[in-house]
């Protein structure tokens, strides 16, 4: 019936009062039909969107029971226009991609290798192929996303945290156990959500504790990295799931933040307040080890977060859109500390990027094999501000040296600022505080939270570049005139003398850097919190407080939504 109304060319002449009952009889095949047969379709579902979002709201402050609209038939009509909008809504312009999120739910999870996975209302993961313009073999869809798998909530285990792999067809979960106690890591596949064939173990124990703040869960090749745990009590493990061994453990220090990444060539990288740490797991799961000296800032880091991303290659690999260069990558480290000789409550993030190929050969040339128990005591090992290697031991006599040389754990490698940072580290200094980083090729971004004084900034940085435009594979793309821009050559000084505690520190470096900032406009009941970025656009995260949406906007677009 609803159908042939709109075949009979109705459907633009229909008042908005009718299409609740209509879209209430509708299967999403017809929707998608609706969209073509009548040019209102959109805009009609976003007001009933909207209708039922206030209506959802005013209910929750009133009498549910005097209400004329029940409350779950209310929810329910709201969760099929959230789903509803969501299969309209996949265009890469400035238009919402998915609404009514409870604030403390994750952010989408993108890929460099051009995926990305959007946990929704009621707890289904929906995966998708992001259009990306380094592809040889997929034409950019004209409505944008294509839509690859979605995973009902009731085909899952419970889960606090998950990562997934396309080209292993691999999606790891780590969720409570049995006993509700302590977390399960369980390895499945993407495509029927039943146990992944080359694991040993579709389910075994994480060994992290009761679950708590979840820091680092990232998957690389066969290994996955867990770090979590409380202030007091930080943990981290490495596991590799196909034999499901524990291969790696790493507890009793001090850390805060989103430490530790693997930066490729089986190596992870823990980013700690005066050291980079790196480990590299050879295939027989020996662990090598070296540390990279970091300048002593006066004041210490209150948050660190750290992320990883590669400039982009247009040679195709199995199961992605791209692959990504690993000599060029770039490891972009954010430290949030306080401003010296300012107010206490003034902070600002200081920017740290390195190139991840000094990184790697780093780790090559001066790891060496060492015992866990050289980091699982943080007694064992510290670096004096001389730079020289030195234990907690070194005020004992020489003879009780000599009477424990055979049971003293051995020192890890350690290489000096100097040595290595100059030429492949530049820091930056941004002057507001900013909070998480998202990178994407040789680029990253940064949301600076409004003021009194500003509204909210989106911060670009390009690194390694000095151009005046984004080269991406074979194309290229400028970003629109509400972008300011500033380029900082190679071999140029950054004035970090009230930073840190030895003014002889050398900052100079051979990495230049692009950055480009425009203001996000106000949006009406909310404020922007966090952009994410991925090849070809961002995405704004808007909160009011209580819900939260997602927004995408294209590199080179001028315009956020109303």
């Amino acid at each position: 019936m609803s159908l042939r109304l709109l075949n009979h060319g109705l459907a633009d002449r229909l008042p908005t009062e009718l299409w609740d009952q209509i879209l209430g009889e509708l299967s999403y095949t017809e929707m998608i039909k609706c969209k073509m047969l009548s040019r209102r379709f959109q805009r009609i579902v976003r007001a009933m969107l909207k209708m039922y979002k206030g209506r959802l709201g005013a209910l929750a402050l009133a009498n549910v029971e005097d209400s004329d609209v029940p409350f779950n038939e209310c929810k329910r009509m709201l969760h099929r226009y959230h789903q509803t909008w969501e299969v309209l809504s996949g265009d890469m312009g400035p238009s919402p991609i998915s609404t009514h999120l409870p604030n403390h739910q994750s952010p989408p999870l993108i890929l460099e290798s051009g995926w990305i996975v959007i946990e929704d209302l009621t707890g289904d993961l929906t995966f998708a192929k992001i259009p990306t313009i380094s592809s040889l073999h997929d034409p950019i869809p004209h409505d944008g996303w294509s839509v690859k798998a979605n995973i009902r909530c009731h085909q899952l285990p419970r889960f606090v945290a998950y990562q997934f792999d396309p080209s292993q067809d691999l999606l790891v979960i780590l969720g409570p156990s049995s006993l509700q106690r302590y977390p399960d890591i369980h390895v499945l596949t993407m495509i029927t959500q039943r146990p992944h064939p080359l694991a040993q173990h579709s389910i075994f124990d994480a060994g992290i504790g009761p679950l708590g703040e979840i820091n680092s869960f990232e998957v690389y090749q066969d290994l996955i990295l867990i770090f979590a745990g409380t202030d007091e009590d930080r943990i981290l493990r490495v596991w590799n799931w196909k034999t499901g061994e524990d291969i790696f453990t790493l507890e009793g220090f001090d850390a805060l933040g989103d430490l530790a990444t693997f930066i490729g060539d089986r190596t992870l990288l823990l980013v700690q307040e005066y050291e980079l740490q790196l480990f590299r797991f050879a295939e027989d799961d020996v662990v090598h080890a070296c540390d990279l000296e970091l300048p002593r800032f006066i004041e210490p880091a209150l948050q660190i977060w750290t992320t990883v991303s590669h400039p982009l290659s247009n040679v195709p690999e199995p199961g992605r859109a791209f692959v990504t260069d690993p000599d060029k990558g770039i490891v972009v480290i954010n430290m949030i500390r306080s401003v010296p000789d300012v107010a206490p409550d003034k902070r600002c993030s200081i920017i740290l990027a390195i190139r991840v190929a000094a990184l790697l050969a780093e780790a090559r040339r001066h790891s060496a094999p060492v015992a866990e128990e050289a980091y699982s005591d943080p007694r064992i090992y510290e670096v004096d501000r001389s730079g020289y290697a030195c234990s907690d031991s070194d005020s004992d006599s020489d003879s009780d040296s000599d009477s424990n040389a055979d049971t003293t754990t051995p020192e890890v490698p350690i290489v000096m600022w100097n040595d290595w940072g100059p030429q492949n580290a530049r820091f930056v200094h941004v002057d507001e505080e900013c909070e998480t980083p998202s990178t994407f090729g040789s680029r990253c971004v940064l949301l600076s939270p409004s003021c009194r004084d500003r509204p909210a900034e989106i911060v670009l940085f390009d690194f390694g570049l000095d151009t005046e435009e984004i080269s991406i594979s074979t194309r290229t793309h400028a970003l629109s005139s509400e972008w300011t821009v500033e380029v900082v050559s190679a071999h140029t000084s950054l004035d970090m003398s009230g930073w840190f505690e030895d003014t002889t520190w050398v900052v100079d470096t051979g990495l230049p850097y692009r950055v480009r900032r425009r203001a996000v406009p106000e949006l009406p009941n909310g404020a922007c919190i966090e952009a994410a970025l991925w090849e070809n656009g961002i995405m704004v995260k808007k909160s009011d407080g209580g819900q939260c949406e997602y927004f995408s906007m294209s590199m080179h677009g001028s315009t956020l939504p109303p």
